[in-house]
């Protein structure tokens, strides 16, 4: 994500008043990297984060769809925390359903599982190595 809109609790206890939140650039840089020279392809946009999975009604989806390409439970927490914290946070995230005003299409688990078999073991390698 380049950017987590939140609509989630978290959030507002540590920055009452923001509602957007960024990942540490060098680390969302080296992610990009690191998925490029594992040759996965992956997509930057924005996320809305949302407490209440299921409830995007059509009004939902005409609002953050048209500036967020994805919506999660828990990135903008993730970030705000972070950056409270001092902590270089950024996300990858796959995601199971897409989401348009006319419903939600969930993807096959088949195309899941390969997805997982090509990220975890990159990531892993990556965080073992130490060299954030």
């Amino acid at each position: 994500p380049l950017k987590a809109y939140s609509l989630e609790g978290t959030s507002r206890h540590y920055f009452p008043r923001r509602r957007v939140f960024y990942p540490d650039r060098v680390l969302k840089k080296t992610l990009a990297e690191k998925l490029a020279s594992y040759q996965i392809s992956y997509q930057e946009g924005a996320i809305v984060s949302t407490d209440a999975p299921y409830w995007e009604d059509r009004e939902f989806l005409e609002k953050y769809g048209a500036f967020c390409q994805a919506v999660d439970m828990e990135t903008s927490a993730a970030l705000a925390v972070g950056e409270a914290l001092g902590l270089k946070v950024a996300a990858v995230l796959f995601f199971s359903d897409q989401l348009s005003p006319s419903g939600r299409k969930v993807f096959p688990p088949a195309a899941l599982a390969s997805l997982r078999s090509q990220i975890l073991p990159a990531l892993q390698a990556w965080l073992a190595a130490g060299k954030l």
